[in-house]
């Protein structure tokens, strides 16, 4: 657009044709005659015209010269332009991405059961650990996982309050100051299965399963899969229906961090989510 805008400015401002380009004797002063200034500036403002494509009042011969100097600059001008775009269209080219889309259906789906939920109930300000953790006692849940058929999944752990944790695990939430409330931890203290399986976990650093004990801690973003042993390892294997016993502790942060001035409701959350492997 700037060589365009160019080629205007020259079209307006290139010299007028007029009857002057008679003047024969040489030039003195300021290019002209001595003494023939005014009269020449009187005959210029009378009969200037400006020169145009095809229509020149005087001379056309020395109008020609000029016009092709204008046309060929327009063309010059034009000519870059189009380098330029060319030049750029090929830089964009090369500055792009492919994005791909997979997945995989799966003829059988699962369903996971959850009843009921943890509740601790209410508990006394003054009954807590000002200076540590006070930890509350294990409650167990059963998680069952039930399939249309035999299907190789992991179940993915998911903490619903994140970044509320004082403890590295599960958060409780936040109180109305925005204080960390405290944690809670999940463990798989034992499972069953229609044919027999070991309990594993996936950590989210780590692409290799492990076998997951019931002392071992069931942190956010792990897989938990139920298989056996390989030559290649560790690995689940494809089972239809799986009962597990969940044990959940939770922990309230030390209260000289708190705000207990009122009644502060813990909010933990957390979700068990089905991953198709």
């Amino acid at each position: 657009m700037a060589a365009a805008h160019q080629a205007n400015v020259v079209l307006v401002v290139f010299p007028t044709c007029h009857p002057l380009a008679k003047l024969g004797p040489p030039q003195k002063r300021d290019g002209l005659p001595l003494g023939s200034r005014e009269k020449i500036e009187s005959a210029t403002r009378q009969t200037a015209r400006p020169c145009r494509v095809g229509r020149c009042p005087v001379r056309a011969s020395i109008c020609q010269p000029a016009m092709e100097k204008i046309e060929m600059k327009i063309r010059i001008s034009l000519l870059s332009s189009a380098l330029l775009l060319a030049m750029t269209s090929s830089a964009f080219a090369a500055s792009s991405v492919d994005l791909t889309v997979k997945g995989v259906i799966t003829p059988s789906a699962c369903t996971p059961n959850l009843p009921g939920d943890i509740d601790y109930g209410k508990i006394a300000a003054k009954d807590l650990s000002p200076d540590s953790h006070t930890w509350l006692e294990h409650r167990t849940l059963k998680l069952s996982v039930n399939c249309d058929a035999a299907t190789l999944f992991a179940i993915r752990t998911v903490d619903n309050r994140a970044g509320s944790s004082t403890t590295g695990t599960f958060g409780l939430g936040l109180t109305d100051e925005n204080e960390k409330l405290g944690g809670f931890e999940l463990s798989l203290l034992s499972h069953t299965s229609e044919t027999p399986s070991t309990a594993l976990i996936q950590y989210p650093w780590s692409p290799t399963w492990t076998v997951l004990y019931p002392d071992d801690g069931v942190t956010p973003n792990t897989l938990v899969g139920f298989g056996g042993r390989s030559d290649s390892g560790w690995a689940p294997q494809p089972l239809q229906d799986v009962v597990m016993d969940i044990s959940v502790r939770g922990a309230i942060a030390p209260t000289n961090t708190l705000t207990l001035d009122s009644e502060v409701a813990m909010d933990g959350s957390a979700t068990f989510e089905v991953n198709y492997l």
